[in-house]
């Protein structure tokens, strides 16, 4: 059977802000497809929800995912996901998964070779962050590498003597590159989650050891956000 995904649902800060087009159309969907959607209190969430005229009959299914209830609903959700499901995960404001207890489901999907995809987000460096499922109550962000040779060796060395996780980005054709590097640079363990084509219909998060990722990428001209789990 064909595993359903873990969709992130970015949505604005302000409780008065709209929801984008193409994320209404996907929760629309959703709904009409049964599929799971959880959000983080019931009664924001749906204010929210018949705000943005979405199906109301969808607010009685609702899922409560947070602090209180995330330790057991994980494997129930993953298990709903490898059955064919999609489960939609919303916060009362932002993006899911960063910095709340939607981190250890997007880990746990990972773990499970579940994929886990991002809606319309503004900003691909948390977004990323989130998409990750690495722990990221404090991370370093390191922009992007130079472009000469000695100099990006100094830059690997300065990043990677940060013990936390680490974020940064490149040029599209600079992927295989920055692959090649991490496989060198980097403790061979090490995790590594690299985001290609955010908001693409092309969109992945894959994550492994870096040579594993070369070996999927190599050749590649994609956009991309790297982030390292360097704890």
């Amino acid at each position: 059977m064909k595993y359903g995904k873990l969709f992130l649902v970015p949505t604005s800060i302000a409780e008065h802000g709209t929801l984008p087009p193409s994320s209404f159309k996907c929760l629309e969907q959703a709904v009409s497809c049964e599929d799971i959607i959880c959000v983080e209190d019931i009664k924001p969430g749906r204010r929210r929800w018949i705000k943005w005229g979405l199906p109301k009959q969808a607010v009685e299914t609702f899922t409560l995912f947070n602090e209180h209830t995330s330790r057991e609903l994980v494997s129930k959700l993953t298990a709903k996901i490898k059955s064919g499901k999609n489960v939609f995960l919303l916060s009362d404001g932002g993006t899911p998964a960063f910095c709340d207890p939607g981190q250890n489901l997007v880990n746990t999907c990972h773990q499970k070779n579940i994929d886990v995809l991002t809606l319309e987000t503004d900003n691909s460096v948390i977004s990323s962050l989130a998409l990750s499922g690495f722990s990221h109550q404090q991370f370093y962000f390191a922009g992007f590498p130079p472009k000469k040779t000695e100099e990006r060796i100094s830059f690997y060395e300065s990043l990677l003597a940060h013990k936390t996780t680490l974020v940064f980005m490149d040029t599209p054709y600079r992927l295989t590159r920055v692959l090649e590097e991490l496989t060198k640079y980097l403790n061979h363990k090490a995790q590594v989650s690299i985001s290609i084509d955010l908001c693409r219909e092309t969109q992945q998060t894959l994550r492994g050891q870096a040579s594993q990722l070369l070996k999927n990428l190599k050749g590649q001209k994609r956009e991309f956000v790297v982030v390292i789990d360097n704890h």
